[in-house]
Parts: structure tokens; C-alpha cells; sequence
């Protein structure tokens, strides 16, 4: 363990004890004082910056013998009984049970193998006290690939006792390095602009990049060319890099390589602007053992079920007999549902929004966002929470947070204000009753203690404090709740509100009214219910993955040209080998190929002709069995043997990105599917709001009434609209208006290239199994008989709209029939008249 985190809770401890006249008390906490006393030596640095180190064997028997000391006197004080009269001593119990069982003997067990002739500094060996050693056998970890990935699932063994969760070896916040490795995976990807992007490998190029808003220069899912232009307006372009930027901008290619630029530039912005601009990180900072400081909170409240529990650890491995170890945090595996990734056919998605709304599910969203507030969680968003629900009742009982390492920010903010996804004191809205008890509890010294050894600094864990102060007295000044009117819904900036809800009054605080006007915890889960419950979307991101790998491809095969010129020029004068005329001639038809499929064939015809090359060569001595020269060579000789290398590793290169290809393709498919079969099972697609289709015991289809008795809703109001667009259009002859006639018969065409649309839309719907054959059979009568109201139907019920000038002559002929002030009782008779003198259509059945 951290010495840095139970120094503070010793320290605590010992002041607590001098109010205790016990002398098993007295006698531990001398010992323990005259531990922390002597370890202080350890833990300062010296004028030059570094720490102590033990170097001699007294001072190891004289720090062993406080510890031996140590352990004594918590042997003749733990089973001293609670007394109930004294609220300090329960606590003196506990504390002293944490540092007895996650400091002094973890620290003792480790003193017994201190090796004093390396010169190891105490404070150093203290920091590892923090992560338990935990043995991982070397098939484990091949389950999971053989290597430790950003995140690799693994169940550990933590005092025999099996635990699943995901492990995640140490890692800081190195955004320039992040920002390197992207411009050096493009100028790979795309060598011709190499120069241009190397070129932006600069802290200034870097802080021009980071401004970019990645959005507004993505359109349905592609980069566009004139983004460029802007790039160069809002200074987004290095002066120093303006004129390779010249020379390539109006190159398709450069586009595509600048799009894949930016979208996987996307992520790294979002990171830093987590990390670097709300958390405040500077390079090298430690990310992932945050999440393990908020579980020392949610313990130290007794509200670990909040969060799925994290910890540091040391995985211990061994690799060709030596002992590895990897440093990182492991987090427990949450309970409940991940949003993110839901099954198909998972009830959740048909979960109406009032399930949510029970007193457990509210009181467990109140004690997560105490703890988002104390410890400045500022990425609390729906995706990552989980959620439980009751099997029985299908209601949701309670949420567990996860992915809690975007925590610990430094600084003030407003009450009324929110930072990223954190929310300031007036947005909480709520808290617990037995929560604002055990927050009032809190004490500075041991919430510092809890929150020492993450790797926080001082100011991070400071403003921690500062924030449970301010909370501390808003429950002071909060009011008791009694109905739902004390739930303010503004976030007044001024003055600290919170209402406590007793335990049994959960059920009366409506949960619309905790996420009316706010985006708090209680707001994103409503909205992930409201959003579940519609129809589901195509993500573009898969069409962007596919568009990303198609340019790179493209632009990888243009290159073809130039390595068969340069092929053609290392050509001997004399005496060419057949296999690499076979290399040239393979070039040529890979360059003339006029399709990326027809490229990929030849491509394939190439491989083996650079295959043949170098066999021949190995045969000649030329090179060895893995492809090193033997024969000294130079000039042309040496160049075409280089060449062929590079192109062997060219065609490696466009398999890989190939490969990559059908990968996005295969995912893109893979997610249409689901989306579709999401859509089929629990919702009509666009007939969300109009026709519900329920299942039968064996799964058969069958029509909800609900659609025809809502089609006869309709029908009067379109048979009224339908008899007013002709009338208007007999209107418009009588009275020889030819604006009324346009706009009649425009609207007619409009109208007929909807319902053949909505035909084509229905038989696709009706192929892929999400309509019924009775819901299609009926809609297509409709649209064969009285296309009109039908298609007016479609629109209302939560079809494609249309443009606004065309809807707003909707409106209007609806506002005509409603007010019935369009035909006016003299003029019906005209009107009729004419139509029927005509002939050009039905007469107008005008209601007088």
C-alpha cells in the first residue's frame, strides 16, 4: 500500500485515540505514531530531489521492530468492545482494522524481504503496498490473445476467491505521443503526402490541429474537399506547412488521406479535451488508477454497490523463467445491462420509461451522482452506467457506474454550472437521507487518507474536499422532502439547495420532475429509455470505417505507376531476367486495371511473380532464406533487388488495407442486420407511431386493430381534404386563376411520386418480414384506390416529410376544410357546375 494514503489515516487515527483513556489504546497509538514518525524519513525528498534509502541493517531491525510493536498492540486492542455510548469508537475500530489489515501486515510481510545492499528507497517500496501481486498462469492470458490489450478480460484470484472483471495495465495521459503515432500511421498509409504530414509533428502544428471542430467537417459520414479551404481560413494549417499543403490540396487523394486524418484524430481530441482541458492532466499523468480512487470514496460511504469496484494490481507472469510484472487497475465486471451493448431481443428495449421511475432505481441514481460530484467524475453519461432490473416485474431496481477514470478535477466551478458531463451542486437535485448522514460524517483528514496513493495530485484531491464541504452545506441548509414541488428545476447559481429524501419517500419523488430542465444523472437515464423505445438508427460510422478503407486502397493502388516506372528504369541494357520481365509486365497490368477489383486480380498475379523473382534469387546465392543479400552487390543490380522487396511489401501493405476493407464491410452488414432485425422485432420502422405488430405464442405475426381503427380516424379528415384540393382546383378553372391550378396540380404530381415511393417502401418492408401480409395487402388497396388520403395518412403517422413550402399547403387546405372559408355557400354550386360542365375529373362533393 501508498505510504502517502494510510500516513494520513494513521495519523487520524492516533488523534482520535488521545480521547480514548484505554491503555490498549494509549499503547497502540504510541507505536503507531512512532512508526509514522520514523517512516516520514522515508517519504520527504531531499534539496537534490530524491528520497532516503535504507542502506544499512539498524535501520532495517529498528523499522521492523515498530512494525512488530505495531502489530502487537492492534492484537491486544481489536477485541476491546464497541463502546455504544461513544459515536467515535466504531470509527476508531474500523480505521484501525484498515490500517492493521491493508498496511501494516501487507508492509510487515514485505520488510522480511528487503535487500538493503540495493539501495532501495522505502517510499518506493510503500507505493507498491497499494497493488497486490496477483499470479496469472500464461494460458490465462493466451485466452485473451497472449498480450495485455488496453483492456483484457481475465478472472483473478483474490484470496480464493474468483472474480471477473477487466484489467488495464498502467497507463498515462500522453497526448503527443498519441498525436505522433496518428501522423505516422497516415504518412504510411498514404506515403505521397508523407512530407505534409510529417511536417505537422510539431507542439505548434499539434495546437493548431486541436482546434479543429472534427464535426462540422464531416458530412453523412465523409470528409468533404472544400473543408480544406477552411482549414486554411481558420488557421488550422501551420504557416510552416502551408506550401506542401499548396501543392496537394487538389489531389482526390490528399482528401482522402486528410479525411481518414481526421477521423481518427476524432477520439485523440475527445481524450484531450477530457483530459487536458476539463481534468487539467499534464503529460505523463496517470489515467487508470482514478478509477480505483472513486472506489476508495464509494467504500469509504458505504456505497461500493454503486460502482463496479476497482483496484490496483500487479499481475505477476513468468516468461521464459523470469518473473514479469504488469502494473494496472482491475475493475470488477458491473451488475446489470450495458446499453452499449445490448442484445437483439433484450427486453430492455421495450422497457417503457415509467419502469425506471421506482424508489430503488431513484435512490441508487442519487447516490451515483453524490459520488460523480465529490470526486468530479466529468464523463457520467448513460452509456456508462448499468443497469438492473427485476426479473419478475421487469422494473429497474438500480444502476452501477463504470469507467470512472475521467475523475478528480482541479478547480472551483459554479453551482449552477456543469463541466463536461459533471454537474454542479444545484443540478443534484436529490440526495439520500442516510447518504447526507454518512457525507455529514465525512472529515477532511480521511477522505484526503482514502484518496492518497492514486496517483492524485494534492490540488485534485483538495478540491475533492472542497466540493464535499460545499455539498456538507447544502444538507445543512436542504429541506426535508414533502412533495414534489421542493424539487427545484432550475440550478440557481447563488445559493446551495438539495432536498433529503427519506428512505420511504422515494416512491412519491417523480422522476420527471428530478430530470425536468437538466442533464443529471436522473435526465440521461430517462432519455436512454426514451431513446430505446424508438425505432433504431444506422450508425454512420460504419459507412465512414468502409469510405476510409476504400480511399486508402485507392490511393495505395495509384502508386502503381510510379513503382513501374522506376521498375522499367533499373532494367538491365541487357540479358533480363524472364521473372523480372514477368515483375514488369505484372506492374503495366496492375496499372492499366480500370477497377479496385480488377486491380486486386492482377495484384494477385503480381505477388507470384515477385515470388518467382526472389526464389530465383535465393537459388543464385543472391539472398538467403530470409531475404538478406549475400552477394555483395550495387547499382542497378542492387536497386532492382531493393525494389522488388518494395514491392513485395507494397502488395502486403494493400492486402493488409484489403483485408481491413472487408473487415468494415462485414461489420457494416452485420450492423444493418441488427438494426433491422431490431426494428422487426419491436417496432414497425417508420410505422413507430402509426401500426404495431404483436406476436402470437408462436411467433407468427399478427396485426394490432389499433391500425384500422386509427385509419378510420382518418378517413373523414381526408376524404374532406381530398374533396377541398379538388375543388379548389374546379375553383381555379372557374375563375380562370392559373396559380391555383399550378399549385393543385404540382401538388398532385408531389403527392403521386409519394405514393409510389411509399409502394416501393412497403414491398421492401413487407420482404424483409417487418410488416405483416395484412398490413401490406390493406395499404396497397389504399394506395391503388384512394392514393390521396393514404399517402397523407403515411406522412401523419411518421412518414418522410415533406419539403416546408409544401407542407405549409397542407396546412393551409387543412386550415380551409376546419374553417370551411375557402368555398363559400354560392360559390359551391359554381364550382360543382363547372367540374361536372368539364368533365375533367369527379365532381367536387363540397360540404355546404
Amino acid at each position: 500500500m501508498k505510504f502517502d494514503y494510510y500516513q494520513g489515516i494513521i495519523k487520524t487515527l492516533v488523534n482520535m485515540m488521545k480521547k480514548n483513556p484505554s491503555p490498549e489504546w494509549k499503547e497502540y497509538s504510541d507505536y503507531l505514531r512512532n512508526l509514522v514518525e520514523r517512516l516520514d524519513d522515508y517519504n520527504k525528498l531531499s534539496k537534490e530531489g530524491e528520497f532516503k534509502v535504507m542502506t544499512s541493517k539498524q535501520e532495517y531491525d529498528e523499522i521492523e521492530e515498530l512494525f512488530k510493536k505495531s502489530l502487537a498492540g492492534y492484537d491486544k486492542y481489536k477485541d476491546l468492545p464497541i463502546d455504544p455510548n461513544d459515536p467515535l469508537d466504531a470509527i476508531r475500530h474500523r480505521l484501525a482494522d484498515d490500517v492493521f489489515n491493508d498496511f501494516l501486515t501487507p508492509a510487515y510481510v514485505e520488510y522480511q524481504h528487503v535487500d538493503i545492499t540495493k539501495d532501495i528507497s522505502l517510499k518506493h517500496m510503500m507505493e507498491d503496498f497499494r497493488s497486490k501481486p496477483i499470479p496469472v498462469a500464461d494460458d490465462e492470458m493466451k485466452q485473451v490473445g497472449g498480450n495485455l490489450s488496453s483492456r483484457t478480460k481475465l478472472t483473478l484470484d483474490f484470496d480464493g476467491e474468483k472474480i471477473d472483471g477487466v484489467f488495464t495495465p498502467t497507463t498515462q495521459f500522453t497526448p503527443q505521443q498519441d498525436y505522433a503515432n496518428l501522423i505516422e500511421d497516415i504518412a504510411k498509409r498514404y506515403p505521397k503526402y508523407a512530407d505534409y504530414f510529417r511536417s505537422l509533428n510539431t507542439p505548434e502544428a499539434y495546437a493548431a490541429t486541436s482546434k479543429i471542430p472534427v464535426n462540422e467537417f464531416i458530412n453523412d459520414g465523409a470528409f468533404y474537399k472544400g473543408a480544406l479551404d477552411a482549414f486554411v481560413e481558420q488557421e488550422f494549417v501551420p504557416e510552416a506547412s502551408m506550401e506542401l499543403f499548396n501543392k496537394y490540396v487538389e489531389e482526390e487523394d490528399f482528401t482522402a488521406a486528410y479525411g481518414e486524418f481526421i477521423f481518427k484524430l476524432e477520439p485523440l481530441l475527445i481524450s484531450s479535451h477530457i483530459n487536458q482541458m476539463t481534468l487539467q492532466l499534464a503529460e505523463g499523468d496517470n489515467i487508470d488508477k482514478r478509477n480505483s480512487a472513486m472506489s476508495g470514496v464509494a467504500h469509504l460511504l458505504d456505497k461500493d454497490s454503486s460502482l463496479a469496484k476497482s483496484r490496483p494490481i500487479t499481475i505477476e507472469r513468468e516468461i521464459n523463467g523470469q518473473k514479469v510484472l504488469i502494473e494496472g487497475t482491475f475493475m470488477e465486471f458491473a451488475q446489470g445491462k450495458d446499453p452499449d451493448h445490448l442484445p437483439v431481443k433484450d427486453a430492455m428495449r421495450e422497457t417503457p420509461v415509467e419502469n425506471y421511475d421506482t424508489a430503488e432505481a431513484k435512490q441508487s441514481m442519487a447516490n451515483l451522482q453524490i459520488l460523480d460530484y465529490i470526486c468530479g467524475n466529468v464523463d457520467r453519461h448513460a452509456g456508462n452506467i448499468f443497469y438492473n432490473f427485476d426479473p419478475e416485474t421487469k422494473k429497474l431496481v438500480s444502476v452501477q457506474g463504470i469507467d470512472n477514470d475521467a475523475s478528480f478535477f482541479k478547480g472551483q466551478v459554479n453551482m449552477g454550472e456543469v463541466l463536461n458531463q459533471w454537474q454542479g451542486l444545484n443540478h443534484l437535485r436529490v440526495i439520500d437521507e442516510e447518504t447526507a448522514v454518512q457525507v455529514m460524517a465525512l472529515e477532511e483528514g480521511t477522505l484526503k487518507a482514502t484518496l492518497m496513493g492514486y496517483g492524485l495530485k494534492s490540488e485534485e484531491i483538495q478540491d475533492a474536499w472542497n466540493r464535499t464541504k460545499e455539498l456538507q452545506e447544502a444538507i445543512k441548509v436542504g429541506k426535508l422532502y414533502e412533495n414534489a414541488q421542493d424539487i427545484h428545476i432550475s440550478a440557481d447559481a447563488n445559493t446551495p439547495y438539495i432536498v433529503i429524501v427519506p428512505k420511504d419517500k422515494w416512491n412519491e419523488v417523480p422522476l420527471d420532475r428530478l430530470a425536468e430542465n437538466s442533464s443529471n444523472i436522473f435526465a440521461k437515464v430517462k432519455e436512454l429509455a426514451e431513446t430505446l423505445n424508438r425505432p433504431s438508427i444506422e450508425n454512420p460510422k460504419f459507412k465512414r470505417d468502409i469510405l476510409i478503407q476504400e480511399n486508402a486502397l485507392k490511393s495505395k493502388l495509384n502508386l502503381s505507376g510510379d513503382l513501374l516506372q522506376r521498375a522499367k528504369d533499373n532494367k538491365p541494357m541487357m540479358g533480363t531476367s524472364p521473372r523480372y520481365k514477368r515483375i514488369i509486365a505484372g506492374l503495366e497490368e496492375l496499372h492499366k486495371a480500370d477497377s479496385p477489383d480488377a486491380k486486386m486480380e492482377k495484384l494477385a498475379t503480381l505477388r507470384g511473380y515477385v515470388h518467382s523473382y526472389r526464389q530465383e534469387k535465393i537459388r543464385d546465392k543472391v539472398l538467403d532464406e530470409n531475404g538478406h543479400l549475400i552477394k555483395k552487390l550495387s547499382g542497378k543490380d542492387l536497386r532492382r533487388v531493393e525494389l522488388v522487396d518494395e514491392i513485395d511489401g507494397y502488395i502486403n501493405t494493400i492486402n493488409t488495407i484489403n483485408g481491413e476493407l472487408n473487415q468494415a464491410k462485414t461489420a457494416y452488414s452485420e450492423h444493418i442486420k441488427e438494426v433491422d432485425e431490431i426494428n422487426g422485432t419491436y417496432r414497425r420502422g417508420k410505422y413507430a407511431n402509426y401500426a404495431k405488430a404483436n406476436y402470437d405464442k408462436d411467433g407468427k405475426i399478427i396485426v394490432d386493430e389499433e391500425i384500422f381503427q386509427r385509419d378510420e380516424l382518418f378517413a373523414k379528415s381526408m376524404d374532406q381534404l381530398s374533396q377541398t384540393l379538388n375543388a379548389k382546383e374546379a375553383y381555379g378553372n372557374v375563375k380562370n386563376d392559373q396559380k391555383l391550378l399550378n399549385e393543385a396540380q404540382d401538388y398532385k404530381r408531389v403527392r403521386q411520386n409519394e405514393v409510389n415511393n411509399l409502394k416501393t417502401q412497403l414491398s421492401k418492408e413487407y420482404n424483409q418480414g417487418l410488416i405483416p401480409k395484412e398490413y401490406y395487402d390493406e395499404r396497397i388497396e389504399q394506395l391503388n384506390t384512394n392514393n390521396f388520403e393514404t399517402s397523407l395518412a403515411y406522412r401523419f403517422a411518421g412518414g418522410v416529410q415533406v419539403n416546408p413550402a409544401l407542407q405549409n399547403f397542407q396546412d393551409e387546405l387543412l386550415k380551409d376544410v376546419d374553417n370551411d372559408d375557402m368555398v363559400q355557400e354560392e360559390e359551391a354550386v359554381e364550382v360543382k357546375a363547372a367540374a361536372e360542365k368539364q368533365n375533367d375529373g369527379p365532381a367536387a362533393e363540397v360540404n355546404e
